[in-house]
């Protein structure tokens, strides 16, 4: 960019650069959102010239007067390539809102979007030949991703591979979403059917044939072996805001465990039992048959346990380190509708809101949580 006299002919510019008590800097990007600003003599006589690499448009000696603005259009860059994605089995949006990960297991990829347009950003495939955060040239070992998740802290993406046994981690970039990606934790189960961290960011857990608990790297986002509970039947996990609860949802079951020790006997939840509910009264659990996903809310005070089978949401209320039934919500049933094959359950962040996927209808249900203090949720 340059400015010059307007009875100038002569088409100066310079890099942009910026400068203050050190040497000048110059600025090969700006990035989006970010903007460059200068002084310039405070003459109406001036012409202005700039532009910028690339396919685009160019200034040359126009003449501005104060407060005018002109652009520079340039075409945007093609995004990368597509490919073929058949269906996301898994998906999770990242603690600021910005960006959306994905696993399509048919495909055998990884999947990046831009939350605000759904625009993509990465691809991983397979067999892919990518730079790792070493900067090594590694090739990417994805033959069954079934689930996803987001570190709290935004540093790293996890990967459940069922087909290799393994959790893949990515590192982060917390500014522009994208992943690189920085190795794997070799599970040695072909099984493994979800993964979750802990809000405090210090451990992460896995389930497949056995639970696994990881502590994890804050730095690196690497995981190493803390615990494991053998013999147990892979599920959807979720883990309590506090980290005192870890949730599992199989079967036709949701099981508790104190995550200070996995080996303590789970309290559980099976479809048809007789429990004792909120109001003291002897109920039956039903709405558990295909427990598909659990969920807890914001306060840590409800869970929530969708069931494909029975189209149904089971709450529990909290109290202490145990669940206790509260209420179950069907498909088809006291106007509720939109989750058949009900298959996994999210609350809104704020708490407000709980939204249910239903497979088999292809559909999502909004639910509005009661937070009167004198209710249940």
């Amino acid at each position: 960019m340059g400015t010059v006299p307007s009875a100038s002919s002569f088409k100066f510019e310079t890099d942009l650069s910026s400068r203050g008590v050190f040497p000048s800097v110059a600025l090969p990007v700006i990035e989006a959102h970010q903007m460059w600003a200068t002084l310039v003599p405070d003459k109406t006589n001036l012409r202005v010239n700039a532009s910028i690499a690339g396919s685009a448009s160019t200034i040359d000696l126009v003449a501005m007067v104060d407060n005018e603005v002109r652009y520079i259009s340039a075409q945007r860059p093609p995004g990368p390539t597509t490919g073929d994605i058949s269906g996301l089995k898994s998906v999770v949006v990242s603690p600021d809102a910005k960006t959306i990960y994905g696993v399509d297991p048919n495909s055998n990829a990884v999947l990046v979007v831009n939350a605000a347009d759904l625009t993509q950003r990465q691809l991983f495939k397979n067999g892919d030949v990518v730079e790792d955060a070493a900067g090594q040239s590694v090739t990417l070992d994805i033959k069954d991703p079934v689930d996803v998740n987001v570190s709290v802290d935004g540093e790293n993406v996890y990967i459940a591979d069922s087909g290799t046994g393994q959790i893949l981690i990515f590192q982060r970039d917390v500014s522009k979403g994208n992943l690189t990606f920085f190795g794997f934790d070799n599970i040695g189960t072909p099984h493994v059917h979800s993964i979750i961290s802990s809000d405090d960011g210090a451990f992460a857990f896995a389930s497949d044939d056995y639970l696994d608990v990881f502590s994890r790297d804050a730095t690196t986002g690497a995981l190493s072996s803390s615990d494991y509970l053998s013999y147990s039947t892979p599920g959807t996990l979720a883990v309590s805001h506090d980290g005192n609860l870890l949730l599992k949802a199989s079967g036709n079951q949701v099981a508790v465990y104190d995550t200070s020790s996995l080996a303590s006997t789970p309290q559980t939840f099976t479809d048809g039992d007789i429990v004792t509910d909120v109001y003291d009264q002897s109920s039956a659990v039903s709405g558990l048959a295909g427990a598909s996903s659990v969920a807890v809310s914001a306060d840590d005070q409800f869970v929530y346990v969708t069931a494909a089978d029975d189209n149904a949401v089971t709450v529990f209320q909290r109290v202490g380190d145990s669940l206790t039934l509260l209420q179950t919500v069907v498909n088809g049933t006291d106007g509720v509708r939109g989750i058949l094959g009900a298959s996994c359950v999210a609350v809104i962040p704020g708490g407000k809101y709980v939204v249910v996927s239903g497979q088999d209808n292809n559909s999502l249900a909004v639910f509005q949580v009661d937070q009167r203090p004198d209710t249940a949720g």
